[in-house]
Order: C-alpha cells, then structure tokens, then sequence
C-alpha cells in the first residue's frame, strides 16, 4: 500500500512532486513511526499549501508553530527529532538533576525506623495488640542483622520471607489452601548467585538482586513492601517494639541466633497470644514486652551463671587426699 501511494504521488501531474516521499519515508521511520503513521504523514505534509516541506531538510527553516496542522498524537516524534519540540525542563533545573531528582524518586534509600529510648520500666508496663507476623518478621530482621550482618533492606526482606515459610506451613496444617510455587533451586536447577543463610530454623537465599526467599520458593521478597507492612501494623508502636526486640537480641550471641531451635524456642515463649487453628489465622493478640524482657534476662542469667560456674571451678584447686593410715 505504501509503495502505491508512493508512486501516485510521484505520478501526480507528471512532474517531480512538490515532497520527496522516499526521503520523507527514511526520516520518518528513523523517528521510530510505524510505516502506516509515516505514510499518514507524508500525505499531510504533501497536502499542506502554506508550508513547503520537499524534504527533511527543510525542517530547518520552520518553526513548530509552522508543523501545526499535524496531528498531535502523530507530531511529538517529529517535533522531537527536528529539535522543534518545547522544553519540558523547569526554569533553573537543569537536565541532570532532574534526571537525579527521578531516580531518587523511583528508588527511596530505606533507613531503619528509630528505636524508642523508653526505660526498662516503661517497656515492662507496654502491651501492644498485633498479629504475629509483623512480630516474627522485625525479630527475623533484628536477628539477620546480628547474627549475618545484613543492611536493614536485606534484613526486612529475610524477615518477610522466613513469616512466609511459616505461614505456608501453618497453612497446610489447618487446612487452608496454601500458596506453592517451586523455584528452580528446589527442582535441583541451579539458581542465580546467591548468599545461604538460616534464620529461626529456615534455611533462605540472599539473591545478588538483593531480594531474598526462603528456600524451596519462587516468591522474591524485596524490603519497600515490607516496611510499609511494619509501620501500619505497629503504627506508633513500631519505635518501641523495635527497641524491645534490639535488646532482647543484642543479648545474644550470634551462635546461638543461628542454633538450631533456639531463637524458635524464644518466640514461641514471647509471641502474642491468639486462638489455635483457623480461628487464630490472621487474628490479633497482645505482645507482652514484658515477656520479652524476662525472656532476654532468662538468657542472661543462663549464660553468666554457666560461665561464673565454670570460672569457679578451673580457680578452685583439688583438695589432696589425706592418706589413709596403713595398719600396723
């Protein structure tokens, strides 16, 4: 069809047309158009009395205000390629920063929420309502920071990803349908380079993206959504649960974080309270941070007794035998 119209334009009244349409077609498909919207324009700037565009070139010697009778969703490309096209740059902003400005925009660094700086006391008398997974994820992401060091992002997502391994299972053992997608890791495929680490007894990939899964999973866990999660189920009292897990955390050393059923055990003992079953699915319970404290004084108690034990016992010396006396 293209070729058609080509030649009747070239044919028209026997004599070189007032537009080169190969020309013409060349630029136009070098804009990115689509042949049909090439040709549509090509007809239009042919037809076109008050202004003589033969070729390309000619653009050089117009305005945009010249290239008005073009259609606007048709002119942008045009307008563009020919330098014709107004700025859309705000007066003193120059390209690069906002160039800078959209990619600040388009990725927020994400920092770490403030811990409250409440007394042991004042943390002792707080209860806050809340289901259990927000709970087990800031403790997952506290205990990834202590015990592998992770950046609060990767930490958050390491987090979401172990409360999803539960929840999946918690899922199969009530009898609701579960979410299951494999990854080619748990078909024995290999993956993309990843970190291995283990966090309350599940084992998860730290992705090189910088998402994180638990193992045996397609589902990427990546850090924005999950902080958005935190701060609307905490809501005000995201500071304070914060600052309870860090001390209850910080008390630990980074082998036992990553013992087999110990930090488990620990949560078990300080989660919040709910129903057993369906009926406890998605409810909400109290933590105690109370609980929380006794459980990192526990813990303290434990470890210093065993060690003041052991201390005493290699200071104290071995009583000698009095010798038995040999009967005459």
């Amino acid at each position: 069809r293209g070729a058609k119209i080509l030649g009747e334009m070239a044919d028209t009244e026997g004599a070189r047309p007032a537009v080169d349409p190969v020309s013409w077609l060349r630029y136009l498909l070098g804009c990115k158009y689509s042949s049909q919207e090439a040709m549509q324009l090509i007809q239009l700037i042919a037809k076109e009395k008050g202004v003589q565009l033969p070729t390309p070139e000619a653009l050089k010697n117009v305005t945009a205000k010249d290239l008005a009778f073009l259609p606007k969703k048709l002119s942008g490309k045009l307008l563009r390629k020919a330098g014709l096209a107004a700025s859309r740059k705000r007066s003193g902003t120059s390209g690069d920063e906002t160039s800078h400005k959209r990619r600040k925009a388009a990725s927020p660094v994400l920092t770490k929420p403030q811990p409250s700086a409440k007394s042991e006391e004042e943390l002792r008398e707080t209860t806050i309502l809340c289901k259990r997974s927000p709970v087990m994820i800031l403790l997952a992401a506290v205990a990834g920071q202590k015990a592998y060091g992770l950046p609060w992002a990767q930490a958050l997502a390491a987090g979401k990803a172990v409360a999803d391994a539960y929840a999946q299972m918690k899922a199969k053992h009530i009898g609701l349908t579960p979410w299951e997608r494999e990854s080619a890791a748990a078909n024995g495929e290999e993956g993309p380079s990843r970190r291995m680490i283990r966090l309350l007894d599940i084992d998860l990939e730290v992705l090189e993206s910088g998402s994180v899964r638990f193992r045996g999973s397609a589902e990427e866990v990546n850090a924005a959504g999950v902080a958005r999660y935190l701060s609307k189920a905490f809501a005000d009292d995201l500071p304070v649960a914060l600052q309870a897990l860090e001390l209850l955390v910080g008390a630990l050393d980074e082998a036992d974080i990553q013992a087999d059923r110990f930090l488990y055990g620990m949560w078990e003992r300080i989660r919040p309270s709910v129903p057993r079953g369906k009926a406890g699915w998605g409810a909400k319970g109290n933590l105690s941070l109370q609980a929380v404290l006794d459980e990192r004084a526990r813990y303290l108690e434990h470890r210093h007794g065993g060690e003041d034990r052991k201390v005493k016992a290699e200071s104290t010396p071995t009583p000698t035998p009095t010798p038995t006396p040999t009967p005459t």
